[in-house]
């Protein structure tokens, strides 16, 4: 559980805050929570049983355009110099890369279609398990840099691309791959 992710925002009177809860059996994620408080919705996933939004089921985002039509989410702050050099080769390539300081907001922005992608080399299982399952649940693609799917046994040293799909996924990693 997390219970304030975006802690920062949280502190700062930004809106960019919510719960994430994951449960986790045998080492798997099976059910993963996201709620925004100020924005009173609520998404939640089971494993293989899809993603819903208040209640409606999420539907796969429909993202065809090519990279430089992207949206998505990189917060460089926890970024070394050769993944920062990545990330700029990255941003060079895609419409808009921003960070809005909430892993929670940012998955939800990708559960919803508002955007593509998120890279992070932060990888606290409360930022992630939650997030992670309801994007694959819709089709989306989330996987390791060494292309190993993410999970409660990643190691804190990884980075991670979660994407709208795979395709968007190959693109991302084959622009940014030998910086991480």
């Amino acid at each position: 559980i997390d219970p304030v992710d975006g802690t920062y925002n949280f502190a700062n009177g930004d809106r960019y805050f919510a719960v994430l809860l994951a449960c986790v059996v045998n080492g798997e994620t099976q059910h993963g929570w996201i709620y925004d408080i100020l924005g009173k919705s609520f998404i939640y996933a089971g494993k293989d049983k899809g993603a819903f939004l208040d209640g409606e089921k999420l539907e796969p985002p429909k993202f065809s355009s090519p990279l430089s039509e992207a949206f998505g989410f990189a917060s460089t702050q926890f970024f070394n110099k050769d993944q920062k050099e990545g990330l700029d080769n990255l941003k060079d390539g895609v419409k808009e890369q921003t960070t809005l300081r909430c892993s929670a907001h940012e998955y939800c922005q990708i559960a919803t279609g508002k955007a593509q992608y998120i890279v992070s080399t932060k990888m606290k299982p409360w930022d992630h398990l939650a997030g992670s399952l309801i994007v694959e649940e819709i089709g989306g693609h989330v996987r390791t840099y060494d292309d190993n799917s993410y999970g409660i046994h990643t190691g804190e040293d990884s980075a991670m691309i979660v994407a709208a799909n795979k395709t968007v996924w190959n693109d991302i990693h084959a622009v940014t791959a030998k910086h991480f």
